[in-house]
C-alpha cells in the first residue's frame, strides 16, 4: 500500500475512533475504491456503515472482509450486524465460527466466585449448607479466567457460589469475564439478599450484557422482604440488565450427592457411573476451580469438605478424593469428553434419584 492510502486509513481510523461514522466511511470507500480487498479498510467501512444505519452497506463490507481473514473482531462485527438486521439464524452461525477463532468452543463453563453462604439448603451440590468459608480473590480468578480464556470459549460462562455477592469484588469479576469471553453469554447467579451491598452492581450487569438469575427458596414474607424482589425488578427495567426470578426448589426435594451428613458422608459407588450421569442434573456444569478444570461441581469442591470433616481418613473416598480435573495442558480432545461425557468419578453419587433428606439418613 502506498503512503497516500496508508493516509486515508489512518484519517478514516480516527474519524471512527472520534464517533465520525459518516466521515470515516466516505474515506473508507475511496480508500476501497482504489484496493477493494483492503481487510481493515472492509472492516471500518462495515462498522462506520452499521453505526450510520446502512445496515446493508455494513453487511456487504463485513462479508466480503470475512471472506479475506480468520479474523475473530471481522467476525463478531459480521455476526452482531446480521443479527441487527434480523438475520438471527445466520448470525448464531457467524458467531460460532467467530468463537472457533478464539479456541475450542464449549457449552457452558462454571465459577464459584464465593464459597460462603448465607443459606445451608441440605442437598447443596456446592456443599454450601455446610458453612463453607471464604471467596476467591480477585487476583487469583483473574489468573484463572485469563488462563483458560486461552483454551477454551464458553457459549455460557456462569458466576455463582456459596453465594457470589458475598465476594466484594464481584463486580470487577465481571468486567473481567466479559473482557476474556465478549461473545459468551454472561450469568450471575444468586439469592438476592445482597445485591445492595455493590454500589453500581446493576450497572455493570447491564455493562457486561450479564443475566441476572435470582432464585427465590422461600415465599415466606419475612424471606421476601429481605430480598425485595420487587426493586430488582425495577432495578432490571431501569438499568437494562436481563433478568430471571425462579422459583427454586424447596429443599426437601434437593437431590442427594452422598449417604450420610458431615462427618458421616460416603459416596453412593453403587456401580453405574453411565446411569449416575444420565440422571445427574450437574453433568452439563464444567467448573473452574484452583486454576484446573473440573468436571462438575461435587468433585469440584470436595476437597473444601474433605478438609472441613476428614473424609480422607475413610478409603471409599479416596478414588474421588484423588481426583484432580485438568490442567491447562489437556487437549483439545481430552477437555471434550470430559465435559460432555460419563466418566468412572460419576459414581460417586447415585444411580437413581434419592432426596438429601432421605440420603442423610443412610
Amino acid at each position: 500500500m502506498d503512503n497516500d492510502l496508508q493516509d486515508k486509513f489512518a484519517a478514516a481510523l480516527a474519524d471512527f475512533n472520534r464517533g465520525r461514522f459518516d466521515l470515516a466511511l466516505a474515506t473508507s470507500r475511496q480508500l476501497l475504491a482504489v484496493q477493494a480487498d483492503y481487510v481493515p479498510a472492509l472492516l471500518v467501512a462495515g462498522l462506520a456503515a452499521r453505526y450510520t444505519g446502512d445496515l446493508a452497506s455494513a453487511l456487504a463490507y463485513l462479508e466480503s472482509a470475512a471472506g479475506r481473514g480468520n479474523d475473530f473482531q471481522i467476525w463478531s462485527a459480521w455476526g452482531s450486524t446480521l443479527k441487527a438486521a434480523g438475520q438471527v439464524e445466520r448470525s448464531k452461525i457467524v458467531l460460532q465460527a467467530a468463537y472457533r477463532t478464539q479456541g475450542l468452543v464449549i457449552d457452558r463453563l462454571e465459577m464459584d466466585v464465593a464459597y460462603a453462604c448465607n443459606l445451608h439448603c441440605r442437598g447443596c451440590s456446592h456443599y454450601s449448607n455446610y458453612a463453607l468459608k471464604g471467596h476467591v480473590s480477585y487476583e487469583e480468578g483473574r489468573q484463572w479466567l485469563g488462563d483458560w480464556s486461552r483454551r477454551v470459549v464458553p457459549q455460557t460462562f456462569r458466576m455463582l457460589g456459596g453465594e457470589p455477592t458475598l465476594n466484594p469484588r464481584l463486580i470487577e469479576f465481571l468486567h473481567f469475564a466479559r473482557e476474556v469471553w465478549p461473545l459468551s453469554r454472561l450469568e450471575l447467579v444468586s439469592n438476592g439478599f445482597f445485591m445492595d451491598r455493590h454500589p453500581g452492581i446493576y450497572e455493570a450487569l447491564a455493562a457486561t450484557r450479564t443475566h441476572l438469575y435470582i432464585t427465590l427458596h422461600s415465599a415466606e414474607a419475612d424471606y421476601l422482604d429481605k430480598v425485595k424482589p420487587e426493586r430488582i425488578r425495577e432495578a432490571s427495567a431501569t438499568h437494562g440488565f436481563g433478568l430471571s426470578i425462579d422459583n427454586g426448589e424447596p429443599e426437601d426435594s434437593f437431590h442427594a450427592l452422598y449417604r450420610g451428613e458431615a462427618e458421616t458422608m460416603r459416596p453412593f459407588a453403587d456401580g453405574n457411573p453411565l446411569q449416575s450421569w444420565r440422571i445427574c442434573g450437574e453433568k452439563l456444569c464444567p467448573t473452574l476451580h484452583q486454576g484446573r478444570l473440573w468436571k462438575c461441581p461435587p468433585i469440584a469442591f470436595l476437597g473444601l469438605v474433605s478438609d472441613k470433616f476428614g473424609l480422607a481418613a475413610n478409603p471409599e473416598w479416596q478414588p474421588y478424593l484423588q481426583h484432580q480435573g485438568l490442567g491447562l495442558e489437556a487437549s483439545d480432545e481430552d477437555i471434550l469428553a470430559y465435559v460432555s461425557q460419563p466418566g468412572a468419578i460419576c459414581g460417586m453419587c447415585p444411580s437413581k434419584t434419592v432426596r438429601a433428606i432421605d440420603a442423610a439418613a443412610m
